[in-house]
């Protein structure tokens, strides 16, 4: 199991919230610690998550997650309401950084992700889930690559599905059967939102690259389904 989905079952499934994205990370300049708040702990892990309650009305967060070294567990350190967050800074808007910022109410970090991609993608989650879940005082995005930016419109595209629309079982089925067979294992983790995000996106650049390649997994496969 890998280290994001052992933080989702340990860290969120208990307290009945569902992770939708997360992203490995080191300061990029270091916190001053008081000297008594050390507490001789280590090296750490540490991880920016992004999460929702499964009860309604649904409450979005971001936490601050650890592991220390020579532990197999996972902690919650700081965790912050989704409306709290002001400013995401990408740093870079003109090429892929793992470099960001960011600020809350009464909270700001410079952070540099594990990969840019990894980051790209936990921007892209953030971002549409700031869209959906806040009505106001929405946070700021600066600095950031258009392909960010326009997650949240493909994301509102893949919940428009063309009638008729498959039930949710089917729906989740013709989304396994295609990471399986496009051997994308790593999706599964994801929220059915962001595994379908992803396979409109390979079916895409199939469609766009190889035409006349059928995508999917024949008639009633999900290409069908998501073209």
């Amino acid at each position: 199991m890998s280290a994001k989905s052992t933080i989702s079952k340990e860290i969120f499934a208990p307290q009945d919230e569902r992770m939708l994205g997360a992203v490995q990370v080191k300061r990029r300049t270091k916190k001053k610690i008081p000297f008594l708040a050390t507490g001789g702990q280590g090296e750490y892990q540490t991880y920016i998550c992004l999460s929702v309650t499964n009860k309604k009305p649904t409450q979005a967060s971001i936490t601050k997650v650890k592991q220390f070294e020579g532990s197999t567990s996972f902690v919650r350190r700081s965790q912050w309401a989704l409306g709290q967050l002001r400013q995401v800074n990408g740093i870079d808007p003109n090429r892929d950084s793992p470099e960001f910022d960011l600020l809350f109410e009464n909270a700001f970090d410079q952070w540099v992700a594990s990969t840019a991609s990894e980051k790209c993608t936990f921007f892209q989650i953030l971002h549409h889930t700031c869209q959906r879940y806040l009505t106001d005082k929405k946070p700021e995005f600066i600095n950031c690559q258009s392909k960010i930016m326009g997650a949240g419109h493909e994301a509102q595209m893949l919940r428009d599905f063309p009638s008729p629309r498959p039930s949710h079982e089917k729906l989740e089925s013709l989304v396994e059967q295609f990471l399986r067979e496009t051997q994308i294992s790593t999706c599964f983790s994801l929220p059915i939102q962001w595994k379908l995000l992803v396979c409109a996106r390979v079916c895409m650049c199939v469609r766009v690259c190889f035409p006349g390649v059928s995508v999917g997994s024949g008639a009633g496969g999900l290409g069908d389904v998501l073209f």
